[in-house]
This record gives C-alpha cells, sequence and structure tokens, in this order.
C-alpha cells in the first residue's frame, strides 16, 4: 500500500541525506519504511530530475568552452559536442 506521494524535493532531499529535508517529512518517511510501505514519485517529478539534470549538464559543460582572447577575438569559441 502506498503511504504518500512525494515530491520532487522531498524525495531529493531524502536521497541524498540533504538538511533541507524538515524532520516531520524525515520521521514520515523513515516510519512508512520501517513498516515497509510505499512513497511513490509522480511521473512528472522524475521528469523535472531528469530536465534539471540535463539543465545542468548543459551549463556545466557550457564553462568549459574557450573564450576568446583578446589576440584571437576574431575566432568564435568552440561549442562543446551536443549529447
Amino acid at each position: 500500500m502506498i503511504a504518500a506521494v512525494a515530491d520532487t524535493h522531498t524525495a531529493l532531499w531524502h536521497l541524498f541525506n540533504d538538511a533541507r529535508l524538515s524532520s516531520a517529512a524525515g520521521n514520515f518517511i523513515e516510519g512508512a519504511a520501517a513498516r515497509r510501505r510505499k512513497i511513490a514519485i509522480s511521473s512528472i517529478s522524475l521528469a523535472e530530475v531528469v530536465y534539471l539534470a540535463a539543465f545542468r549538464l548543459r551549463h556545466m559543460t557550457n564553462w568549459r568552452r574557450r573564450w576568446p582572447t583578446p589576440s584571437t577575438s576574431s575566432q568564435k569559441p568552440s561549442l562543446p559536442p551536443r549529447l
């Protein structure tokens, strides 16, 4: 039986043991786990995690671009390959 449906932040904060998870939410999740009850995660939460991970990956690779220096300002920066 499903005990609850967790939102995106609650699931991630619990998964990564983040201090932002409230004690009430943490206690609820731990209690449900102790009673072997399931906590569901909605499909939109999974989609949000995939989107945010892709967004972060794209921005992490963009900072590695070779920005033009004054001596090479006529050249465009090289972009990383598309994923």
